[in-house]
């Protein structure tokens, strides 16, 4: 009986430690799937900051081609 109690404790000990791992590599995966959201949040304002910048280099440059057309002779 001792036996089989000492046996159902290691197989319980085992369970517990792949537990653990599991739980440990789910951590790892998270701090990952984190860190690569927040690459992405930056990449997007990064681009958006851009498109802002374009549109803007577009406005002054017909604002500027206005002014030309009033200059030819």
């Amino acid at each position: 009986m001792t036996r089989v109690l000492n046996q159902v404790s290691e197989g319980t000990g085992r369970v517990l430690e792949s537990t653990m791992n599991m739980e440990q590599t789910a951590q790892t995966v998270l701090a990952g799937a984190m860190e690569a959201s927040a690459g992405t949040e930056q990449q997007l304002a990064a681009l958006e900051e851009i498109t802002a910048s374009s549109l803007s280099l577009a406005n002054i440059a017909e604002d500027l081609q206005s002014l030309v057309v009033k200059f030819k002779v």
